[in-house]
């Protein structure tokens, strides 16, 4: 009795889906590779440069206070012998303290550089999303999918693929 009830309910629901469907002229269904418009969306390639050259200066900062940090080991080291214990004391306290400091400095940074890359992609995203309806709308489509390799649409007729044409829309 269970197995009946599920496969009428089953079969009700795809009935209505389809009936929903066919009650509109002209259905357009497309999909786009998302991963594609990422990639070869030219506002990816800019914003990917610029968050490079940001790394590149906070990577330089943090091996300037990396050296400067062995330079002051190395130096303590260097003059340990001449020092009193108290004298060891101290320094071996100040040096903690900037051991402390840089690590701090370097999560601090590491933390600066995945919120940066986030802001960016959901430029990215929002930029692309925006075309995609954009696009959806001017061309008469009720729904464009997203095929990401994660499963959503594990197959799609060439025919139906409007990647390219997006690109260009949003390449322009």
């Amino acid at each position: 009795m269970n197995k009946l009830s599920i496969g009428l309910s089953i079969v009700a629901i795809l009935l209505a889906g389809y009936t929903i469907l066919s009650g509109k002229e002209n259905n357009k269904l497309a999909y786009v590779n998302s991963i594609k418009l990422v990639e070869k969306y030219n506002g990816t390639s800019t914003a990917r440069i610029g968050y490079e050259e940001k790394m590149k200066i906070w990577q330089a900062n943090i091996d300037t206070l990396r050296t400067e940090f062995e330079n002051r080991v190395g130096t303590y080291n260097d003059e340990k012998a001449n020092m009193s214990e108290k004298e060891q004391q101290l320094q071996e306290q100040l040096l903690q303290a900037k051991q402390q400091q840089f690590t701090q400095y370097q999560q601090a940074i590491q933390q600066k550089a995945a919120e940066e890359d986030k802001r960016i992609m959901n430029e990215i995203m929002t930029k692309i999303n925006s075309t995609v309806e954009e696009y959806g709308k001017k061309n008469g489509y009720q729904i464009i999918l997203g095929a990401n390799g994660s499963g959503n649409i594990t197959y799609g007729d060439e025919a139906l693929d409007i990647t390219d044409e997006v690109l260009k829309e949003l390449n322009k």
